[in-house]
């Protein structure tokens, strides 16, 4: 059944009636088309234009990345019938979002075949956000910032495209309009024998031979470990663009660090390295019982299942909790502190420790305030109106401390 955004009946005379030709003219199809095909199928339909809202909000990721997409190729030139790089010869962040765009292609598949899409839509707004728009593209802009052309930013570019285009044909179905304005600019525009619309063209089929589920395992990992890299410099209050010299990465026995991947992680987190280390010698976990939880449960072997938690003899289990004198007790029953050693902020679980070097020197400061500089120019640039392209002139009027900066970090800051 079709209700209210708040749940309530629809009924004309109460008012909360919202009638198709009103909804399509000021929701759009295409949000509302989103809308239905991302309902669960065994529970009401909460419709409105608060939900509607909701849903442009959600797809605007997508807009963003192909006007972004679209501002650089145009500025470069870019045309992807000139530019032949096969995926096995691409970094390997071109190839673990290929892979991952594997893997919604399988979902759209199935859930068109099952005619229950919801599943897909909520695959595609996690691609679209954490995979397409907060990792490859954030990690893959000062590749097409460069000025110079090389096969990195001609990679970067193409998997982009291929990404997009793909994207394109695979909600098609749903976003009709959306898919075709896509595969206008992006395909019609660069090649006239291409599909006269994107409702022409063959729908996605996966492509076993760019999956690499391995790859995808270790780019988890870095992502991982930059999540809590984040939280710790959140909890010591050093902002990101201040450089710190280090994390170090304790792993569970079952990983192991992708070395060729920490370029990513060292870039996101601003440091200059990746340590892997031992646990004890960053951190100190203290463990508490839960006892609400663990009295009813235990009864008189409370005692023993809490000298022994407190005394730290626990051995984790797979799922998350712990084993302590002979008993399995779950994660919430058991509760979980950890303080790092002088020198270090850390943050992390059972299967990953990451330990932040909160060291600052001299030369560190001096970078920190050199980044900051360099964000003080883009607002002003901002907000003055210039172009992506535009060459800009800075004057600056400073002090011997800042000139010692500039000088040092001149290069950076022009580029």
């Amino acid at each position: 059944n079709m209700r209210d955004e708040q749940g309530r009946p629809m009924h004309k005379s109460a008012g909360n009636a919202i009638w198709f030709d009103e909804a399509a003219e000021h929701m759009g199809a295409d949000a509302m088309r989103w809308l239905f095909a991302s309902q669960n199928l065994k529970t009401n339909i909460n419709f409105g234009y608060g939900p509607a809202e909701d849903v442009r909000r959600r797809l605007l990721t997508l807009w963003n990345v192909y006007s972004l997409f679209v501002t650089y190729a145009n500025i470069d030139g870019f045309d992807p019938g000139k530019v032949t790089i096969p995926p096995v010869q691409r970094p390997k962040l071109d190839r673990w979002l290929l892979s991952r765009l594997q893997g919604l292609i399988r979902q759209a598949r199935r859930g068109f075949d099952a005619y229950d899409v919801a599943p897909f839509t909520q695959a595609f707004e996690r691609f679209v956000d954490e995979d397409l728009s907060n990792w490859h593209v954030r990690r893959s802009r000062r590749r097409l910032w460069k000025s110079e052309e090389d096969a990195d930013k001609a990679a970067a570019y193409l998997t982009l495209y291929e990404t997009l285009t793909t994207v394109a044909r695979l909600i098609a179905p749903i976003l009709p309009f959306m898919a075709e304005e896509l595969h206008q600019n992006l395909v019609r525009s660069v090649d006239s024998t291409a599909a006269s619309s994107v409702h022409h063209c063959r729908y996605p089929e996966v492509d076993q031979s760019l999956i690499d589920e391995s790859l995808e395992r270790d780019m988890a990992l870095v992502r991982r470990v930059v999540e809590l890299g984040l939280a710790a410099r959140s909890a010591s209050k050093i902002k990101v663009r201040q450089p710190l010299s280090a994390i170090k990465v304790a792993l569970g026995s079952s990983s192991q660090w992708p070395a060729e991947l920490e370029d990513l992680a060292k870039d996101e987190l601003n440091i200059k390295h990746v340590q892997q280390a031992g646990e004890e010698t960053v951190a100190q976990r203290t463990f508490r019982a839960n006892l609400p939880l663990l009295g009813p449960k235990l009864g008189p072997r409370l005692r023993d299942v809490r000298q022994a938690v407190e005394a730290g003899r626990l051995e984790p289990l797979p799922n998350g909790g712990y084993r302590a004198a002979g008993f399995e007790l779950a994660a919430d029953e058991v509760f979980v502190t950890m303080k790092g050693r002088e020198g270090y902020e850390v943050a992390g679980d059972q299967d990953v420790l990451v330990a932040l070097d909160t060291t600052l020197t001299p030369e560190l400061l001096a970078e920190g305030r050199a980044r900051e500089l360099s964000r003080k120019i883009n607002e002003l640039r901002r907000d003055a109106g210039f172009e992506i392209s535009d060459r800009i002139r800075i004057d600056l009027h400073a002090g011997a401390d800042w000139r010692q900066v500039i000088d040092a970090w001149r290069p950076f800051l022009m580029a």
